[in-house]
């Protein structure tokens, strides 16, 4: 789930400072029942010391909502998750991250309960928040992307989830670089779902699919460098017949693997994953870190 920014700010009231620990010694320890049992105490002290609207209150109904999902309670997940979505999007605003989070929280929850088409739609909901809130290169929307991807691989979807998860990679390769965990995380899921080699099938089965066109000419730019030299280090090129677009991209994947360089994604991401947030206003890496421990567990 996204981390809500927000974090619980413990107060001179002994009881609810008693409660804050056991809900984190239970979460720490795994013991996930008894933190959904005394996080709903610890919410229910709150509401009677700061009211059902207060910062605090809210962080706690979502501290107890993720203490519900990792016990296997969705259903009730879902309930807490949903009201807090309600109540964040009333006080905060749709672009605010902790609504944000909020609406990741639902989408998992939603897919653990098996309702891949509802949790979709509220996906790409996330996906245009997070874009619009925080930039096309931000972890964040990284994340959602490959979030949906996982989504279409549930449904059955290799081609579209492929699709997805490129779009991942490009954005991931743009903002991190190659060697950046989320970039070689989003390439291992590329390969699970494909296999380690690309293929020219793949792709031509994946832009008839979604109506994507594949790139007339993958090799421009490099039009000085003699092919057929380039070729014969590759032993196992053979086959082709004909030119034209098939050669020219079945031949720049055969290159990539002699030279070692990520062959380019053959197709485009419909403009629903497209954004016109500019690339100067996305968080940094390091501003998306220091988040990363604000909520206690």
């Amino acid at each position: 789930m996204t981390m809500e920014s927000s974090s619980f700010s413990p107060s001179a009231d002994k009881e609810v400072e008693d409660l804050h620990r056991r809900f984190q010694l239970f979460s720490k320890q795994h013991w996930y029942a008894e933190a959904a049992d005394v996080g709903r105490q610890w919410l229910e002290k709150s509401k009677s010391v700061w009211g059902p609207n207060h910062p605090d209150t809210l962080s706690i109904m979502y501290l107890r909502g993720t203490a519900l999902y990792a016990d296997g309670k969705l259903d009730d997940a879902e309930e807490i998750f949903r009201e807090l979505l309600s109540l964040r999007k009333e006080k905060l605003g749709l672009d605010h991250r902790d609504t944000i989070a909020t609406l990741d929280a639902v989408c998992e929850t939603l897919c653990g309960l098996c309702k891949y088409d509802e949790s979709m739609r509220l996906l790409e909901e996330e996906l245009r928040l997070c874009e619009n809130a925080f930039g096309l290169q931000h972890e964040l929307t990284i994340k959602t992307l490959r979030n949906a991807a996982q989504m279409y691989r549930m449904k059955n979807d290799p081609f579209l989830a492929s699709a997805v998860l490129l779009r991942a990679l490009e954005l991931s390769t743009k903002g991190f670089g190659r060697d950046h965990p989320c970039t070689a995380g989003i390439q291992d899921e590329l390969n699970e779902i494909r296999g380690p080699q690309d293929s020219l099938a793949l792709r031509q089965a994946l832009a008839a699919k979604n109506g994507l066109p594949i790139p007339g000419d993958l090799l421009s730019g490099l039009k000085s460098i003699d092919i057929s030299q380039l070729l014969a280090e590759y032993q196992d090129v053979s086959g082709f017949v004909s030119g034209g677009v098939e050669l020219t991209n079945a031949s720049m994947m055969r290159l990539g693997e002699v030279r070692g360089i990520l062959p380019q994604p053959a197709l485009r991401i419909p403009s629903a994953f497209e954004s016109e947030t500019s690339e100067d206003e996305s968080l940094s890496e390091s501003e998306f870190q220091s988040h990363a421990d604000e909520i206690p567990m």
